[in-house]
């Protein structure tokens, strides 16, 4: 214990009047003190020594000052239009972010300092939102990330040549994939080195994801390691190898399968008919097993439909026209009329989708669209989402156009179409909803669509409509049942997010 202090706490008359020593350079002057004023030279002392400590003491050293931002080459958006944007962070209205964000990096402008954390943190918690997000945070938003560990996405988005190598070593899984799949671009060759690298010591969901990044760029270099990617123990990794395979040109492996798959079909063509049929064996031979399944690893409990539903799942849509000198629609007719039909153009929708055989787009909605109206088969809503959004907007209206007036089927319209919907679509879709919910008797079976749908129609909606869709709807007001009065909630929502979107267009503009 310090002397002076334990001094004090025991008391000059127990210590006597010593003054005690330092070992310092005052020892000489506090010795110098009359003990007969005990306490007084006492205080004296301590006094003095806290003065000595004081000024002998060696201040720290400043800490290197931060390096300050660099600045922002882009204009701000006013605080009224990011105020309004932040507003849409929540639901429904997120439906509209999208739109603004894209609006704003259309426009090269940035967001304001003042509201960047909000944004920041909204895009670190909605990872969806971070690719629209980080281009309107500028330098001062890069300069922020340095100082939360979880705001790093925003230097990584970008990230040169240098540094991307170290996010593939020691990032998320999902950052692996980003890097993977832009080095693919760039350098197909060394993307692929650096996957083989790590090979053996992944997981098997780790080792399909970073197979699906391989599209990009894919070319008969990559055969050898796919080939050895079909060995793999896990189906998925197989599954995901072997269609990358049969997306390469003339292979072995590809020319094999189509033998196997060819098999399951016979063509006919005659004067009087053209007739298609499907054949299924009783049985399938191993080898022809193995040639459709690309590897000798396959699942054994399948039976010769479960294979020939595989057959047509996996085959290029543009094998069967050339086989047979039929285009898309005589082949799909063809199908159609066989037994597995309806089935098999399902199979075939598939095909299309993995192949980007956009030829087949069209031919392949009819169907589906017509099978819906007549009620005899349900198709995937995701998949006519995919192909509707590769054709040319008018086309993909078009094609839609009989849903939209059907009092059954406008919801699956509207749910299909990607946005934005042109001036005279958005016209036929508000008549349609206005029809649909002037009518007493609204059909409850489609609750939960339409609940979904009035967020897509508002954010979808051609700007020229937007009076048109302010105007009141005719409702029956006598209706006092639950569903109508929440149709009514659900029109006030769609008309709110109307409002919003018009006056962030009008803002921004």
């Amino acid at each position: 214990m310090d002397a002076f202090l334990k001094t004090a706490v025991v008391g000059t008359a127990q210590q006597g009047a010593h003054i005690p020593t330092t070992a310092s350079a005052i020892d000489p002057l506090t010795q110098q003190l009359p003990t007969e004023t005990g306490e007084r030279s006492f205080l004296l002392a301590a006094g003095a020594q806290a003065i000595y400590a004081q000024a002998g003491m060696i201040s720290p050293e400043a800490p290197v000052p931060l390096p300050v931002a660099e600045p922002d080459t882009l204009l701000a958006c006013s605080m009224r239009i990011a105020n309004l944007i932040e507003g849409l962070f929540q639901q429904p209205a997120n439906i509209l972010l999208p739109e603004a964000l894209q609006l704003l990096q259309h426009l090269q402008l940035r967001l304001p300092h003042e509201v960047l954390p909000q944004f920041i943190s909204y895009a670190t918690s909605h990872h969806e939102a971070r690719e629209a997000i980080a281009p309107l945070l500028g330098e001062r938003g890069y300069w922020l990330s340095q100082f939360v560990p979880e705001w790093n996405w925003i230097a990584q988005q970008g990230q040169g040549q240098g540094d991307i190598e170290t996010i593939w070593q020691e990032g998320t899984p999902q950052q692996r994939q980003q890097v993977l799949w832009q080095l693919r671009l760039q350098d197909p060759a060394r993307a692929r080195e650096w996957v083989q690298a790590v090979w053996k010591q992944e997981k098997a969901e780790v080792r399909e994801a970073f197979l699906t990044q391989l599209h990009s760029g894919l070319s008969l270099d990559d055969q050898g390691f796919l080939e050895q990617a079909l060995l793999d123990r896990s189906e998925g990794v197989r599954q995901q190898a072997a269609d990358l395979i049969l997306s390469l040109p003339s292979t072995s492996l590809t020319e094999r399968f189509l033998a196997a798959a060819d098999q399951f079909i016979s063509y006919e063509p005659t004067h009087a008919q053209h007739k298609l049929a499907i054949k299924l064996p009783d049985t399938l031979n191993t080898a022809n097993k193995e040639a459709l399944a690309l590897s000798p690893h396959f699942l054994e409990k399948w039976q010769p439909e479960d294979w020939l539903h595989h057959a047509f799942k996996k085959t290029p849509p543009q094998h069967w026209s050339e086989r047979f000198s039929l285009s898309a629609d005589a082949f799909l007719d063809l199908v159609e009329e066989s037994q597995h039909g309806k089935d098999l153009i399902t199979d075939i929708q598939q095909a299309a989708l993995r192949y980007q055989a956009v030829s087949w787009y069209k031919p392949l909605l009819e169907r589906c669209i017509r099978y819906e109206l007549d009620a005899s088969k349900r198709f995937d809503i995701h998949y006519c989402q995919k192909m509707l959004a590769a054709l040319p907007q008018e086309l993909a209206e078009t094609l839609v156009g009989p849903l939209i007036q059907d009092k059954h089927f406008w919801q699956s319209a509207i749910m299909m179409l990607p946005t934005s919907w042109s001036q005279s679509f958005s016209q036929l879709c508000l008549q349609q909803m206005r029809l649909y919910y002037k009518k007493k008797d609204v059909n409850v079976t489609y609750y939960n669509v339409q609940t979904s749908t009035f967020a897509i129609v508002a954010s979808a909606i051609h700007p020229a409509c937007f009076e048109l869709a302010l105007q009141p709807w005719e409702i029956a007001e006598d209706d006092a049942s639950w569903y109508t009065q929440h149709y009514k909630q659900q029109i006030a929502t769609l008309q709110e997010l109307i409002e919003i979107r018009k006056q962030i267009l009008e803002e921004i503009a």
